[in-house]
């Protein structure tokens, strides 16, 4: 039959099976197949419905996955600085942040006339501690690079008496994150503290 095409020209109808039968597939004016999909939803078929650019939407969350893998949603970088004097024998709050979110980078440091290797630097997260640990025991310990605790040793003089711990960068936080400084060395202690943090838009 004519159909005013060139003679190396074919035309393929393309069916899918419904049930036993078979059903012409169609397209639209611009030769876009169409379809209709359905998903399982207990013992019913739904239709997938679509917006209105097309896009089909998925809430993978809910699937029956192993896992699931999702982008960090990373806030914007606060920073905060200052210093405090530390009573003996009383923990004080040397800083707290609020919120869910993650630490960039931290350091606490102080300085004395004598001896202060023993003084105790402790971070809570989400009200729980996490580490409590002094310049002198990381020392000994070897801790001076991050990634083997929650804080690691910056600066250890004990001929000058300047110490100085980092806290270690990517500690998340889900409602609170602490610096408590607690010593007992009979007279007030300055501690300065600078932190880099980012909350969870």
């Amino acid at each position: 039959m004519p159909t005013g095409r060139p003679d190396w020209f074919g035309t393929i109808v393309a069916a899918g099976k419904y049930d036993t039968k078979y059903k012409a597939i169609a397209l639209d004016e611009s030769g876009a197949i169409l379809a209709l999909m359905k998903g399982a939803y207990g013992s019913f078929l739904k239709t997938i419905a679509v917006d209105e650019n097309s896009v089909m939407k998925a809430n993978l969350s809910v699937q029956d996955l192993d896992f699931l893998t999702v982008r960090p949603a990373y806030g914007q970088a606060r920073q905060d600085s200052g210093g405090e004097l530390i009573p003996s024998g009383a923990p004080t709050r040397l800083k707290r942040v609020g919120g869910r979110g993650i630490i960039v980078c931290g350091r606490i440091s102080w300085g004395a006339s004598a001896t202060r290797k023993d003084l105790w630097v402790k971070l809570e997260i989400d009200d729980t501690e996490v580490t409590s640990r002094t310049p002198n025991t990381l020392n000994e310990l070897n801790i001076f690079h991050p990634g083997r605790s929650p804080t690691f040793v910056t600066r250890y003089d004990d001929n000058e008496f300047n110490y100085g711990l980092c806290i270690n960068p990517l500690l998340t936080f889900e409602s609170s994150f602490e610096i408590i400084i607690y010593h007992n060395y009979g007279t007030d202690q300055n501690v300065t503290f600078e932190i880099m943090w980012a909350l969870v838009p």
